[in-house]
């Protein structure tokens, strides 16, 4: 994964995604217009292609064609689509086999309109990113169990740590933990990378953009909920900040309500959130 990749989707294994595919969040659909270099009409679609694992797949990239006469305003629906027996498709059932059978086996069961998901216990995902070249994507398969032992190791590391985490000479830190933290670690400063930029590098608290007058970008991203504790790397669970209050959540610690949007403060100060396009 190269840092030129943008994060812009992280989502469960399901049958949907095994055979159909898969929506792409609305906020990042102004990251997907800006890689194509255009925005897609009403009812478009183009052929776009897939890297996984170092193969490609072509599928179709819509903006789909809903009534908008019934939904006036509603923002445009991105989806990537492909069909059960296409290679794409093939490819992520014989990833995903186990996960695949299970799926196939509940449809029999409860039959076709019902929603049937994998047990808690399965974490499979697919992580989907842009890449710098026009029309180009990048899928991550992750399969189930590979977070365990994380949590564990993790513990050992503050919030602030892990958030610039740089792998320490500690002799009981194996080779394998550390490559299992710089993963997560790539992950998350992926996904912090696209958030940035869908807020034009300023910070959600304050407005600002630090850096603008000297020509540089310095937000930074940070878990609402600590990584360490929580392993929650979406993006309901990460908030951009000038790395001035970055430093003030980390040292006064004060709630998030996500009721509003704000920080409580222990002194009673309530903060709201000025820029919001993603919670």
């Amino acid at each position: 994964m190269t840092n030129s990749n943008l994060f812009l989707l992280k989502r469960p294994v399901d049958l949907s995604l095994l055979t159909d595919g898969f929506h792409i969040p609305t906020e990042f659909q102004p990251l997907v217009y800006g890689l194509m270099g255009r925005e897609m009409t009403h009812g478009e679609n183009r052929e776009v292609k897939i890297i996984i694992g170092g193969d490609t797949f072509c599928v179709k990239l819509y903006n789909i064609n809903f009534d908008q006469t019934r939904y006036p305003g509603h923002p445009d629906l991105l989806q990537i689509r492909y069909t059960a027996n296409s290679p794409i498709a093939k490819r992520l059932q014989a990833i995903y086999a186990k996960e695949y059978n299970y799926l196939i086996e509940q449809r029999k069961v409860v039959g076709p309109r019902k929603q049937i998901h994998l047990p808690e216990n399965n974490d499979a995902e697919i992580v989907f990113y842009g890449t710098m070249v026009s029309d180009v994507f990048v899928m991550e398969c992750k399969l189930s169990g590979e977070s365990i032992g994380l949590k564990e190791e993790l513990k050992r590391l503050s919030e602030e740590e892990f958030e610039s985490f740089v792998p320490r000479h500690d002799e009981g830190a194996g080779i394998r933990e550390i490559s299992r933290i710089q993963r997560v670690r790539q992950l998350d400063r992926s996904i912090g990378d696209s958030l940035k930029r869908l807020y034009g590098y300023r910070c959600q608290m304050t407005g600002e953009y630090i850096g603008q007058e000297q020509g540089v970008f310095v937000v930074e991203a940070h878990h609402i909920d600590p990584f360490t504790k929580s392993m929650n790397n979406d993006t309901s669970n990460i908030l951009i900040l000038s790395p001035n209050y970055h430093r003030i959540v980390h040292k006064a610690n004060p709630e998030f309500r996500r009721s509003d949007l704000s920080f409580v403060f222990p002194n009673g100060l309530t903060e709201k959130v000025k820029l919001n396009l993603h919670l």
